[in-house]
Order: structure tokens, then C-alpha cells, then sequence
């Protein structure tokens, strides 16, 4: 247990480990709205996984002075994981992501450079800047690409407006992170109920009556985006957990798609994504 804490555990909060699985359901969410299945499909969930862990990776190696002040708890921060073994693992998880990518095919392949581009745009150029929350929405939007592969449907138009809605929440909610804003607050309900508005009509688009299983999601869903509101006012230890939990919950909406037209089994697939985002969270917190 001591060796797992003192060398493990630091990796596992650099590369974020909880949030990995939300990265992971996002490609997987594309290659099966794509109609993807068996290896191509878990290669992409694994690369999406990888390229969240690296991204998150490089935003600390970025921010390491910034992080010597407000935040000395991080891993590169408080010297727990020198400066060079951090750059040498984040340039093998994107060049692993890469390689996973190019296995599943070539437009897989292209998408996801696209992503690793738009990772280091966010990093090195907009992360402080009016675009940082565009950014992040896009690098979504890239992974959840990198699943679909070369498939065109109109219909997926929602589920990734879906997706860029909820970034931009989750991103509003954010910048509220460090002290009480509301108008941050009301972007956040905002965009989060226009995410779910735009799953449902994605259900609409592919099946003419929607399940009575997208109803029951939905509703859930709504319930979770005012218990998360509700989390914020518990001071500046609520907003941070509501933040995590936002991004853990992106399998969540993608489920309530899934709900919608018919595919339960697959939903209750992306819960267990969600679950153990939270799992992994609380995990790594106790350790």
C-alpha cells in the first residue's frame, strides 16, 4: 500500500485517471452510432481514454509554475513526478493513442491527429483565452469523430451538438470553480438543458416515436443537472466536486441517445462508464 501511494498514485492524479472513462464512452459513442463493433470499436474507446490522460498530462506540465502556486497539491506541482518522466509519458500516451487510432483505419487515424492538434491548441494557445470553453467543446467533438470514422449521417449532427453543448457547461461551471460566480451558474443549466433538448431530437431523428426509456432517462438526467447546480452551494469544495462529476457525466447523456432509440442495453453500458468515473474519483481522493 505504501509503494502504491508514494509512486502509483501520483501518475494515476496526473493522468486524471477518472475522467478517463468519459473519453473512452465518447469514441466508443461514435464508433457504435457508426456502426462499429468488436476490435475497431475498443480501439478507439482506448486511444479516447489515452488522449484524455495525455491531454490532461500536458495541462500540468504547461501549468507547473501556475500550479507551484495555487494549486502545490498536483504531482508536478509538489515534485512527486519530476518535470522529464512527465514529458516522456505524455509523448508515449499520444503517440500510443495515435497508433491504436491508425489500427482501427485510416479515417480513425485522421481524426484523431485532428484531436492531438486541437489538445495542444487548447494547451498552448487558448486555454486562458475567450476560446478555452470552444476548444475543449471541439476536442469532444474530435473524439467522438474519431469513433464515427468516415460515416456521414445527419443524424449525427445531435448527438455531437449534444456534446458541445455539455463541454460548454461543464467549461462555464468551471471558470465559477475558484469563487462564486452565478451568471456562471445559469450558462452551465443553460447549455446543459440544451444538451439534453438535443439528444432528445437526435431520438426524434432516428426512430418517429421515441422509447419510453428516453423519457425516463431524460428526466433523470434533468434531476442530476439540479442536483449538480445544487452541489455549488457548498462553497468552493462543492463547485470542484460538482465539476468533477460533470466530467465523469458525459456517458451519461450519451446513454440517454442511446435510451432514446432503443439501444438499453448499450445505455446501461454507458452508466457503468459514468459509475466508474465516480469510482475511480473517490479512489484516488481516499488514497
Amino acid at each position: 500500500m505504501a509503494v502504491f501511494a508514494s509512486s502509483i498514485l501520483p501518475w494515476l492524479r496526473l493522468l486524471r485517471l477518472s475522467g478517463a472513462p468519459s473519453a473512452a464512452s465518447g469514441a466508443l459513442f461514435g464508433a457504435l452510432l457508426a456502426g462499429a463493433s468488436g476490435p475497431p470499436a475498443a480501439l478507439v474507446a482506448i486511444a479516447g481514454a489515452l488522449f484524455f490522460m495525455g491531454a490532461v498530462a500536458l495541462n500540468d506540465i504547461v501549468d507547473i509554475e501556475k500550479d507551484r502556486r495555487l494549486r502545490p497539491e498536483r504531482p508536478l506541482a509538489a515534485g512527486t513526478i519530476g518535470l522529464g518522466a512527465a514529458k516522456k509519458a505524455c509523448a508515449a500516451i499520444f503517440l500510443a493513442g495515435v497508433a491504436l487510432a491508425s489500427l482501427a483505419g485510416a479515417y480513425h487515424k485522421f481524426w484523431a491527429l485532428a484531436l492531438v492538434a486541437a489538445i495542444f491548441a487548447y494547451n498552448l494557445w487558448s486555454k486562458h483565452g475567450p476560446l478555452a470553453g470552444a476548444n475543449v467543446a471541439l476536442c469532444r467533438v474530435l473524439n467522438f469523430a474519431m469513433g464515427v470514422g468516415a460515416v456521414g449521417s445527419p443524424s449525427l449532427i445531435y448527438p455531437a451538438a449534444g456534446l458541445i453543448f455539455h463541454a460548454l457547461g461543464l467549461m462555464a461551471l468551471a471558470e465559477g470553480e475558484d469563487d462564486d460566480r452565478p451568471l456562471s451558474y445559469r450558462f452551465y443549466l443553460f447549455e446543459s438543458l440544451a444538451a439534453t433538448a438535443v439528444a432528445l431530437l437526435g431520438c426524434l431523428s432516428v426512430v418517429s416515436v421515441p422509447k419510453i426509456s428516453s423519457g425516463i432517462a431524460a428526466m433523470a438526467w434533468v434531476v442530476y443537472l439540479f442536483a449538480i447546480l445544487r452541489l455549488c452551494g457548498a462553497g468552493r469544495k462543492g463547485r470542484i466536486r460538482a465539476v468533477g462529476l460533470l466530467v465523469c457525466s458525459y456517458p451519461l447523456l450519451e446513454g440517454l441517445f442511446l435510451a432514446g432509440t432503443g439501444r438499453s442495453r448499450e445505455a446501461a453500458l454507458f452508466a457503468l462508464f459514468f459509475l466508474a468515473g465516480v469510482a475511480l474519483s473517490r479512489a484516488m481522493k481516499a488514497g
